[in-house]
């Protein structure tokens, strides 16, 4: 079960690119600390937090709620969003959950590195999807196979050296 590098010509990415960049905007609930916000501002994301929105202290229902009512991808790390009995991603915009605990610059950091390169470019590609992020730049993504309609989930990374890596079983 190696991590294979994902090979891809430069016209393939340009034509990816041009079909599918569309910047996300994003909904931070409340176990999102107000210095990660302040942060993803700082990098030029569109975050609204839950304090903003009135939301503070209300369940996760009203937070998935307001997050596809204004279509902003739900930014967490509640693992329990990841539960699609409690939270169906057919219901959102897309889910976000932050595996960054404990909060300290090298997680941040890459988080931080897979939100600015790989989220927030391309909108549309996480509706109706969830998608954990965890240190090491690691990308668990959970979402509709397009012909087949399956749900599934694939694991990636981001090399340091800037590589996408899938993990093949």
């Amino acid at each position: 079960m190696p991590w294979e590098t994902i090979a891809m010509a430069r016209e393939d990415i340009a034509t990816f690119d041009r079909m599918f960049r569309r910047e996300a905007k994003f909904y931070a609930e409340d176990s999102i600390e107000q210095v990660v916000i302040d942060i993803l501002r700082d990098l030029g994301f569109k975050v609204i937090s839950s304090r903003e929105a009135g939301l503070s202290g209300h369940d996760d229902a009203d937070h998935l709620a307001y997050a596809s009512r204004e279509n902003r991808i739900l930014l967490t790390k509640d693992k329990d969003f990841l539960n699609d009995r409690k939270h169906s991603p057919f219901e959102s915009p897309g889910m976000i959950v932050l595996n960054i605990d404990p909060l300290n610059r090298e997680s941040l950091e890459d988080v931080l590195y897979v939100l600015k390169f790989v989220i927030k470019p391309y909108r549309e590609i996480w509706h109706k999807s969830k998608v954990l992020i965890s240190k090491d730049r690691q990308i668990t993504v959970w979402q509709r196979e397009h012909k087949t309609s399956r749900w599934q989930s694939t694991r990636y990374r981001l090399s340091r050296s800037g590589q996408a890596q899938e993990w093949v079983e």
